[in-house]
């Protein structure tokens, strides 16, 4: 179901589908601010425990929603690292050095990056976070 990239409406749609489909067990949100939309919406229905979401989302808008268990994860990347990876990238690129699969950045989560099968300019690093009731309050942005 399409958002807009709204955590209102996210709320809405998750609310007229759990109603609609009560035997949903679980969403996935895509945009940042579809996974706190659906954990309000779970909330407001009484069904924390009983209907599971997870997918991406911002420290500070999932927090509580976390450690209440009504989004049992949150996934992003780490700014910080994405941003000093693509940095060192551009100085890579500028020195003449080439960029591809088994390059190291520098960074754990960088240091072995896999070239993209379907297309061969995009590389891929590990630079996650999963955001959990255990290390969310270690993030504050």
């Amino acid at each position: 179901m399409e958002s807009e990239n709204n955590s209102e409406r996210a709320y809405e749609v998750a609310k007229e589908v759990l109603k609609t489909y009560p035997e949903v067990k679980g969403f996935v949100g895509t945009s940042s601010m579809d996974t706190p939309g659906i954990a309000r919406a779970i909330d407001e229905l009484g069904l924390n425990g009983k209907v599971f979401v997870c997918g991406t989302g911002m420290p500070n808008e999932c927090r509580e929603l976390i450690k209440s268990g009504s989004i049992h994860s949150a996934q992003l990347w780490d700014p910080a690292e994405a941003g000093y990876a693509m940095c060192v990238m551009a100085a890579m690129m500028l020195d003449g050095q080439t960029i591809g699969a088994g390059t190291d950045l520098g960074l754990a989560s960088y240091s072995d990056l896999v070239v993209n099968a379907d297309n061969s300019n995009i590389v891929e690093g590990a630079g996650w976070i999963s955001l959990k009731a255990d290390n969310v309050d270690n993030y504050n942005f």
